[in-house]
């Protein structure tokens, strides 16, 4: 172990029975698998499932912890010795990485949940983090910033700012996402940041091409963003209270019907006063952390006409922050939901136990990325 750098054994807390009856705490759809109190290390900030094994990362201001999803507590701790961490990603099979205020920190993971410090890349400002297997095979950090969204690979890094004519771009970028665009394919990266929201061709990294921008006089800040599995739409928050869930159509921009998107096709909220910012897409549904509401999911197959499908409250009545951010394990279904006052919160949703998009039609493409073959062949079984 690194100097600077401190490993705990915590004791598993707390099993939780299931809860499958309608109750006042959610809908009679969702059962609570368990519950792990996460913070010890100081005030958590982020959230990121393995998808591979029964692991969760939970990311402190100054550190992270590894939390065991089936028995539901914390097995391994670090104290980085740095304030200001922002965010965590899963990188790579047994990898993690994390965004501090000086930079991103690698490391790996063992099966038992124990921590390896890895390389440390200085940058500075960073907001977000994003993985990402490009269809060259090299795996990239996509890492959104004051300076727009930094690509890191092993053997090219490339700087994608915010384009030059958009107005207060020197705010830069909040978040990230990409994925492969199987009909053109491209890959595709996707910024939310100052003037809305940004979609470019990154099949050459360091000869990134804007492709369309949504340009929302409603938005003067995206924060997040992902994209539906064959790219049509993107699913994106901004960072003001009593803002929806926007949904863009991007067809009409990308078949050079219009030049840039200005109208959102379909919006959704839980409460109109509340305000949710992460949220993972595994179409057709929508899982948010919705802050003071808790975990919330909508439906989406109808862009224009969203609806919700599941609840859960996980925050306590007038909490300031309450659910943060969110997660959802493909193997198995299992959504992670991060709530800054109670903890870390695992739950079931009936009637979905994992998510392939073959099953739907679409390429095999979300946020999670397949670290072995990449994303072509996506469309093959």
């Amino acid at each position: 172990m690194q100097p600077g750098f401190l490993s705990t054994l915590l004791l598993a807390i707390l099993v939780v029975t299931p809860v499958l009856a309608q109750t006042s705490q959610g809908s009679r759809n969702v059962s609570l698998l368990g519950r792990a109190p996460v913070r010890a290390g100081g005030a958590v900030v982020a959230l990121a499932l393995d998808q591979r094994r029964p692991l969760a990362y939970v990311a402190h201001e100054s550190g992270i912890s590894v939390v065991d999803t089936e028995h539901f507590g914390v097995v391994s701790s670090w104290t980085l010795g740095l304030d200001g961490i922002r965010d965590v990603v899963q990188f790579g099979d047994q990898g993690v990485a994390l965004a501090t205020e000086q930079g991103v920190r690698f490391a790996a993971v063992s099966d038992d949940g124990s921590l390896v410090p890895g390389r440390f890349a200085p940058a500075s400002g960073i907001r977000a983090l994003a993985g990402y297997r490009h269809s060259s095979g090299a795996s990239y950090l996509l890492a959104a910033g004051k300076n727009g969204v930094t690509v890191m690979g092993d053997e090219s890094s490339a700087l994608i700012p915010v384009p030059d004519d958009v107005p207060g771009r020197e705010r830069g970028a909040f978040g990230v996402y990409a994925a492969y665009d199987l009909s053109s394919e491209q890959d595709r990266l996707y910024m939310a940041a100052a003037g809305g929201y940004f979609v470019f061709d990154i099949s050459d990294v360091v000869a990134a091409e804007l492709l369309t921008w949504v340009n929302s006089a409603a938005i003067q800040n995206g924060v997040g963003i992902q994209a539906s599995p064959d790219a049509t739409t993107i699913v994106t928050t901004t960072d003001y209270a009593s803002a929806p869930v926007r949904i863009f159509d991007l067809r009409p921009a990308l078949d050079g019907t219009i030049s840039q998107v200005r109208t959102a096709s379909g919006a959704w909220t839980a409460d109109w006063r509340s305000h949710a910012e992460r949220f993972q897409v595994r179409w057709p549904y929508v899982f948010v952390a919705g802050r003071d509401q808790g975990f919330r999911m909508f439906n989406m197959r109808n862009v224009y006409e969203p609806y919700s499908t599941a609840w859960f409250r996980t925050a306590q009545p007038g909490a300031e922050l309450g659910a943060i951010d969110i997660d959802v394990r493909n193997s198995d279904g299992l959504v992670a939901v991060l709530d800054a006052d109670t903890g870390l919160w695992l739950l079931q949703i009936e009637d979905f136990r994992g998510w392939d998009g073959r099953g739907w039609g679409f390429g095999n493409i979300s946020a999670v990325q397949d670290w072995d073959q990449g994303p072509l062949g996506a469309d093959q079984w």
